[in-house]
């Protein structure tokens, strides 16, 4: 699992859709039992990857419990229970694209960028969502988050963010479950408690009671426009390009066009955008007058030449 946690947490204004990637990089089969692999989501409120966890039920992998939600490929896995929805299980080269809204709530998979047509919903939603994978001895497998954290293959759909948008650490991938001293034949159970992790929520400046004055809301708009400019220039400078649908891969964005050409929902986040600036620049203390700075002139006699 990833140091990356997401969730509902009241009064935060945390993004609530987010998507990561895994890729199958080697799959070696080392006894008469097929490799293992699964890839999805786990949950701090009871994911402990241990025989004997999960009040009890027990847990050996990722699906296995009532706290994680996994895919192989073939099936869909769920407190222990697997539901066939797929062709095949996961083989080398093989993406799993992993989506999880926490609006509905709802988790779905893509397969090589063709979407299961399966979902979990109607989910519990206490504690909070990381990425997991469980892997056998001799399988590999690659996070992908987007970013400067791999480049995103298939995703995400356009109301989904990379999830490492929700970092706000370095990144680093640690084990679910350790073993304690294999030579003393001492096994141990998880090496982190994840109910006591705690994600990256946002605090931003209480701007509620600011009024602006009246030249602020007739200069909004061009405000909001040159947000955008800046916005497109960055873009561009990183390589992307106008595109009809947004491609991670292919660097390709519906709106790197001009402002009055963009959609209205585009418009109006960067309307507020450009007023939630004004007022943070109010309640931070500092003032916006129209007047032009008084100047002082006096007349200079130049040398004749």
């Amino acid at each position: 699992m990833p140091n990356i946690l997401v969730g509902v947490v009241d009064g935060s204004s945390l993004f609530k859709r987010w998507y990561f990637e895994a890729e199958i990089e080697h799959i070696e089969q080392m006894t008469k039992t097929e490799p293992f692999i699964r890839v999805g989501w786990g949950n701090t409120s009871g994911f402990k990857p241990f025989t004997g966890s999960g009040d009890r039920w027990g847990c050996s992998a990722v699906g296995s419990d009532f706290y994680s939600y996994g895919f192989d490929g073939l099936n869909m896995i769920f407190g222990g229970k697997e539901r066939a929805v797929g062709h095949r299980k996961l083989r080398r080269g093989d993406v799993v694209g992993c989506s999880l809204d926490l609006l509905v709530p709802e988790i779905r998979f893509t397969f090589n960028g063709q979407p299961i047509h399966a979902t979990f919903r109607n989910f519990n939603i206490d504690g909070f969502f990381f990425p997991v994978m469980s892997l056998s001895a001799k399988v590999s497998c690659r996070f992908i988050f987007g970013g400067t954290h791999g480049r995103l293959k298939y995703g995400p759909r356009g109301s989904f963010s990379p999830i490492i948008e929700a970092l706000d650490k370095p990144v680093h991938v640690e084990e679910c479950i350790s073993f304690g001293e294999l030579n003393k034949t001492i096994y141990g159970g998880p090496s982190t408690i994840l109910n006591t992790a705690q994600p990256f929520v946002p605090l931003p400046i209480d701007n509620s009671g600011i009024s602006l004055p009246s030249f602020a809301h007739e200069v909004h708009q061009k405000f909001a426009e040159n947000l955008h400019e800046l916005w497109a220039m960055r873009k561009i400078d990183a390589g992307w390009s106008w595109g009809e649908n947004r491609n991670e891969q292919n660097r390709k964005h519906p709106c790197l066009t001009a402002f009055d050409r963009l959609p209205s929902d585009e418009q109006q986040y960067n309307l507020n955008l450009a007023t939630d600036t004004m007022k943070t620049v109010e309640a931070l203390g500092y003032h916006m007058i129209l007047d032009k700075p008084p100047t002082r002139t006096r007349p200079l006699r130049l040398p004749q030449t």
